[in-house]
């Protein structure tokens, strides 16, 4: 299995603030054809999604089925032990790229949460006892689906934990043509040991952007 990190970033590495180009940005997303795409919780929350200026309507009868998808369309699979997605679920089913979302939860998610999730025919997978063991969850992807390759596209809680843990093999990035000098939030902010890397390709985009991949060769 192949799992890679990806994100927008200024040239300081900054992934807030920025003057993301989202076409390039997912471009380069469908480029890899992954079978999975991961997000985190913060990013697929209710507040995060109002504070884009979209609205989660009610659930209908229908949010409590699987919808039958294309399957050449990515899982998507989202990192949830404390049930903050609860009530948000079917938004986020009913996008069009979104083959369907697994959650990944652990042994203390609260019973009400994988209810509601079991309700709604929601696949999860449990692992961890606090939170959720990304090791053994990737390798039940693999099992239970065939998944052959993750694109983590997130910004640095979730990705800096799958650095940390060794968890991930390439390092896609889009750069944007800028320095936020002044940014808090740097992609790598939580990274706790050195990591060498190979170039895997550097491609010039229109407007300024480029575009970066590199392997992970070690720690």
């Amino acid at each position: 299995m192949k799992v890679i990190l990806h994100n927008s970033v200024s040239l300081d590495g900054s992934f807030t603030g920025i003057a993301a180009n989202m076409e390039l940005h997912y471009q380069a997303v469908n480029s890899f054809g992954a079978q999975v795409y991961m997000v985190g919780s913060n990013t697929t929350s209710r507040a995060s999604i109002e504070q884009n200026g979209e609205t989660i309507p009610p659930e209908t009868a229908s949010d409590f089925h699987k919808s039958v998808r294309d399957p050449a369309l990515s899982y998507w699979v989202i990192p949830d032990t404390k049930g903050t997605l609860q009530g948000v679920l079917h938004y986020l089913r009913q996008f069009e790229y979104c083959r369907d979302v697994i959650l990944l939860v652990s042994e203390a998610t609260p019973a009400e949460y994988i209810e509601y999730l079991e309700k709604r025919n929601y696949d999860y997978i449990k692992t961890g006892s606090i939170q959720a063991d990304y090791r053994e969850a990737f390798r039940q992807l693999a099992l239970r689906y065939g998944v052959e390759t993750i694109l983590v596209d997130t910004g640095s809680r979730l990705g800096n934990v799958l650095l940390n843990e060794g968890l991930i093999d390439e390092i896609s990035l889009v750069v944007t043509p800028e320095i936020l000098a002044k940014s808090d939030r740097h992609l790598f902010e939580g990274v706790e040991s050195h990591i060498s890397l190979r170039n895997k390709k550097c491609e010039t985009l229109p407007d300024g952007y480029i575009w970066i991949v590199y392997e992970i060769i070690g720690h």
